[in-house]
């Protein structure tokens, strides 16, 4: 009797989207090391190699999620799932097919719930966290008040316009003016919003930090970043020597505080910010005073430096050295 043959299973469908919300969640619960071929294709449930349909390598994955996140930046138009990932990794176009029988397995972004957070001053935001006008240069920490989950705390009112560039971005370049949409007022207030949005997505996605400190930056969304900061800082009176300076200072002061904020906790989602300040607090405390005096009469300050408190200071000093320089030019 002749042996019948069965006849394969559907064809698992697959896009770029899912696998780069996959690597995400990944990316949000363990850090970059999570976000492996191999678990990012368990995540959505085909083979290793189906992955590499749309991406050739994991560099590829990981330049395809800075870009993601970068899109999310102070009114930088977002591209969709396809463009964000291919342009950034050359991946092949979302009709590619993967694994026969794989069962359906998307898996959900690992983003976090928004909280209220109290910051020093300021008035409670919607889904944000408080500080509408900036915090005191006094470097004195907020304590208690609710703080957002994972790291979205505090940073009130900075992306208020984002994704409202006006008129629409014109292909290929980012204007000031997508930025000045977001968050109104003149070019220092523009950089700061812009600044503490990058942080606010960074302190969300910490596993993304040591992708964007380990790895160029110059997808589609990253170089529209970067010529939108390049236009502030035109407008502040900067020549264009200066201004090209002044962006890379910017660059290396909010991925090098944000990277040491993230530093002293485990990979995966941070802590709100009050638990993280209240941690350092703690450990702080068992400075031996007569040893080191200046360090334990510091420690009320030193521990909100995983706060937006101390990163607007030292943003804000930052904007001053430039300020200074652009009268100079």
């Amino acid at each position: 009797m002749a042996e019948t043959r069965r006849k394969p299973g559907p064809r698992r469908a697959l896009t770029e989207q899912e696998i780069l919300d996959a690597a995400l969640a990944l990316l949000d619960t363990g850090g970059a090391e999570a976000a492996s071929i191999r678990r990012i294709a368990a995540a959505v449930g085909v083979a290793p190699n189906a992955v590499y349909t749309y991406f050739p390598d994991k560099a590829a994955v990981e330049r395809a999620l800075v870009e993601r996140i970068l899109a999310e930046v102070a009114g930088a138009p977002a591209d969709d799932g396809a463009n964000t990932g291919v342009a950034a990794s050359g991946g092949a176009a979302d009709s590619g097919a993967a694994d026969s029988g794989a069962a359906e397995g998307g898996a959900a972004e690992g983003g976090a719930a928004e909280g209220g957070a109290a910051d020093s001053g300021g008035a409670a935001d919607s889904g944000g966290a408080a500080d509408s006008g900036g915090a005191a240069d006094s470097g004195g920490a907020a304590e208690g008040g609710g703080a957002a989950r994972a790291g979205r705390a505090a940073e009130g009112g900075t992306a208020e316009g984002r994704r409202a560039a006006e008129g629409g971005a014109a292909e290929g370049g980012w204007a000031a003016e997508s930025v000045a949409g977001a968050s109104g007022g003149g070019w220092r207030e523009q950089v700061e919003a812009l600044a503490i949005d990058l942080r606010r997505q960074l302190i969300a996605h910490p596993g993304a930090v040591p992708l964007m400190l380990g790895g160029a930056m110059d997808g589609p969304n990253a170089l529209r970043l970067g010529e939108g900061l390049l236009d502030l800082l035109a407008a502040s009176g900067l020549d264009p020597a200066s201004a090209a300076r002044g962006s890379y200072l910017l660059m290396v002061y909010v991925l090098g505080a944000v990277a040491l904020e993230v530093a002293d906790v485990p990979p995966g989602m941070l802590p709100p910010e009050a638990e993280r300040i209240a941690a350092r607090r703690a450990a702080l405390s068992e400075v031996p005073a007569q040893a080191f005096p200046r360090t334990a009469a510091a420690t009320g300050v030193m521990a909100t430096w995983v706060g937006t408190e101390q990163f607007r200071w030292g943003l804000r000093r930052v904007l001053d050295g430039l300020q200074a320089e652009a009268k100079l030019d």
